[in-house]
């Protein structure tokens, strides 16, 4: 496929609606509809380890695109200028949840929904010493028009929680059923 042009149809202060044109190997012409990042697509998603309680922490926020309050991991956009990925899940955590953490891992930069967007993302696991002071009773740092509350699930009970919160009729996000869907959570855990 070779992009060939494309289209603005519409924009907003955050996102543009484009329209791509490309064509295959055989000369045939596609054109496709997704949606843009204006200022900056690429994300940070912070999967956070409580020791020695051996929890994960998990989000509750509401989300405008799907209209409800979604089950989730901590995450947020990279801001330029304000430092690398591991960094900005430090900052992200701290502003979502409250806690302190140390950095464990930055995965590799990945796609988070090609068929509709250009948006990037960035896996980064952070441990968070459960016993330190700061955070015993961690104070979240909101900015308006946040709702986020905060969840310790048992990290051995996590599958068997995130089935009870679909049952119930709880949206989850993607990410957070594709972690730990197979219940080994072995490679996520060093």
């Amino acid at each position: 496929m070779k992009k060939t042009g494309e289209t603005i149809i519409g924009e907003g202060q955050w996102l543009s609606l484009k329209r791509s044109s490309f064509v295959d190997e055989q000369g045939q012409e596609f054109q496709w509809e997704h949606l843009g990042r204006k200022k900056t697509g690429h994300a940070v998603v912070i999967l956070a380890t409580i020791v020695p309680q051996n929890e994960l922490l998990l989000i509750r926020q509401f989300r405008a695109g799907a209209n409800a309050t979604i089950l989730g991991l901590p995450a947020g956009m990279m801001e330029p200028g304000m430092g690398d990925a591991g960094t900005q899940a430090l900052r992200e955590l701290k502003e979502e949840t409250g806690y302190t953490g140390t950095l464990q891992e930055v995965g590799p930069v990945v796609y988070s929904f090609p068929a509709l967007s250009d948006a990037t993302m960035q896996l980064v696991r952070v441990r968070i010493d459960g016993n330190a002071p700061e955070n015993i009773q961690p104070k979240q740092e909101l900015e308006p028009g946040e709702i986020i509350s905060t969840l310790r699930v048992p990290r051995l009970q996590i599958r068997a929680f995130l089935e009870k919160e679909i049952a119930a009729g709880t949206p989850v996000v993607s990410s957070l059923w594709y972690l730990f869907a197979l219940g080994d959570f072995e490679a996520i855990d060093k």
